[in-house]
């Protein structure tokens, strides 16, 4: 139930804003808006993690990290940025790629990105032609 003056609060990037059109007019039901996710905007998004020793590895998505979270093979290290430790893990063992964190400094909150630092040479010359940071 809505209390008077308290808003719903929603991410409005992943929310369409409809009128109910369902309820007759003077049916005394509560006039609020449908909120409904809109389609195609789904972002993935990445997830730390932690190995036992609490020294960082690759990222994984939010499904993999659900996944080690029922299994008991994860824990929650941390709520904000949500980070996850693996209890049976070590760096010395995983793979790791090189990752940089940018940061985006927005006018209501700061966004986050995992950018994977690759370049790519030319076999001829040797020169880099691209990279990704």
């Amino acid at each position: 139930m809505w209390a008077k003056g308290k808003a719903l609060k929603v991410p409005t990037a992943l929310v369409r804003v409809e009128p109910m059109a369902d309820i007759p007019e003077g049916s005394g039901a509560l006039k609020a808006p449908v909120t409904r996710p809109v389609r195609g905007k789904e972002s993935k998004m990445a997830v730390f993690v932690l190995d036992k020793h609490k020294k960082p590895l690759m990222p994984c998505s939010e499904k993999r990290a659900r996944l080690l979270l029922e299994r008991g093979r994860a824990v929650v290290h941390r709520m904000m940025p949500f980070v996850i430790r693996l209890k049976d893990r070590r760096q010395e063992e995983s793979a790791l790629q090189p990752v940089r964190l940018k940061l985006d400094p927005g006018s209501k909150t700061t966004g986050l990105a995992l950018v994977r630092d690759i370049e790519r040479r030319d076999t001829d010359t040797g020169k880099v032609v691209w990279r990704s940071a």
